[in-house]
């Protein structure tokens, strides 16, 4: 990356909708990353790319400092070893402007289009100032907006690579996850691009890391849908060969990986009701063989299973595509209650084994 973002970030929660400041030091590179959440008291994030065993330090206001009349603010680091706070990394902002966005005082936005201020870095025993310019602004719920290629730093990261977001929004449209860049921590050089994902946008938690073919090395799995949007992990998956990742083309809301024989199993749930209004489960399963870092579809099979009369048999075609098609949506895990719509196709979605009128939200 040509520049090191200071990020900050005003949510309830990271999973939920999320409003994102990015601030660039222009002055020096100073490799810091920080989040907050809109109560300004909890989830925050230093981040020091030098130090990638600890990407990600979590940092907590200091709240004699914070009033919004004040002009200063200061986080320190909860994680460190050190147990004087003037030995701990913290950032100390001054000048920071709010305004209150709620009627109990809770929830803030900023004002400032400068920040100036001080890092203490612990490692260094240095006090360093850091001057920033606002960079970018990202509000889920403004749907007026628009933006192209904007790249959010992610969560997730290996001892000498980190990943970005890159993100897309279009007026009136949700924001989407277009990529994934891979860089190399120690110089910042891009390594890998991912694209034409088009996948939801999940914040800072669009990936995670998982050693899906057992040989002691991290790989790549990218969320396809919000969070807790859909049944299932639902994760792309990218074997990492020698830091370059190879797409492995796995199907299945659910995948689960034998460290036997490095085989996996892809599968999907699809919850109905047929004519006689019985509860019925058609489950499709995809049995993948491991070769040379990539994964080679073996067999597909559909079973049909109904809940009332406990006929179990292979599926029909037509119960197979009505499967593929499924949504899946998180809410008909259990059986007895059956979720609503299901995929979103020429603005209709499956329903009861039909297209019917509709829209989803992922």
């Amino acid at each position: 990356m040509k520049n090191i973002l200071f990020l900050i970030c005003l949510c309830l929660s990271f999973s939920g909708r999320c409003a994102i400041y990015a601030f660039t030091d222009n002055s020096s590179n100073k490799d810091i990353t920080l989040y907050f959440n809109s109560s300004i008291t909890s989830l925050h994030f230093l981040i020091d790319k030098r130090n990638p065993h600890q990407l990600w330090q979590s940092l907590v206001l200091d709240q004699s400092s914070f009033n919004v009349d004040n002009k200063s603010v200061v986080f320190y680091n909860t994680n460190s070893s050190n147990t004087n706070n003037n030995q701990r990394s913290y950032i100390k902002l001054d000048n920071i402007k709010f305004d209150q966005t709620d009627d109990y005082g809770g929830d803030y936005i900023i004002l400032n289009h400068e920040l100036t201020g001080v890092w203490f870095d612990e490692h260094q025993q240095r006090l360093k100032p850091i001057k920033l310019q606002r960079d970018f602004f990202i509000n889920e719920e403004d749907i007026s907006s628009e933006f192209n290629n904007i790249e959010l730093l992610q969560y997730d990261s290996l001892e000498n690579i980190y990943f970005t977001a890159v993100l897309r929004k279009q007026k009136n449209e949700k924001i989407k996850l277009y990529g994934i860049n891979i860089y190399e921590q120690a110089s910042n050089k891009l390594l890998q691009k991912i694209e034409n994902l088009n996948y939801s946008y999940n914040s800072i938690y669009s990936i995670h890391l998982q050693d899906i073919n057992f040989d002691g090395v991290a790989d790549l799995a990218i969320e396809r849908y919000k969070f807790n949007a859909r049944r299932g992990s639902n994760y792309d998956y990218y074997i990492n060969h020698h830091n370059k990742f190879i797409a492995t083309h796995l199907w299945g809301s659910d995948i689960i990986f034998n460290p036997k024989d490095r085989s996996a199993e892809g599968s999907k749930d699809c919850y109905d009701f047929d004519d006689q209004n019985h509860r019925v489960l058609t489950k499709i399963t995809a049995i993948y063989d491991y070769h040379n870092y990539r994964y080679v579809n073996k067999s597909n099979s559909c079973h049909y299973y109904n809940f009332d009369s406990k006929q179990n048999r292979q599926c029909t075609d037509l119960e197979y595509n009505n499967c593929l098609l499924n949504r899946n949506n998180i809410y008909t895990e259990n059986p007895s209650v059956i979720g609503e719509d299901n995929i979103l196709y020429n603005d209709k979605v499956w329903y009861k084994g039909k297209l019917i009128p509709g829209y989803i939200y992922d």
